[in-house]
């Protein structure tokens, strides 16, 4: 895909899986905190 600029009005090709690549690691669980030997994780 180029990145070429777009007049309004015109319409351009979106690839959902190059969006999707981008995103992946957004939904991914991560620690948010630790106490003792517990971990608590974002959902």
């Amino acid at each position: 895909m180029t990145s070429t600029p777009v007049s309004r009005g015109q319409r351009i090709a979106i690839d959902p899986l190059d969006k999707a690549r981008k995103i992946e690691g957004f939904w991914q669980q991560r620690v948010i905190a630790e106490m003792n030997d517990y971990q608590f994780t974002s959902k």
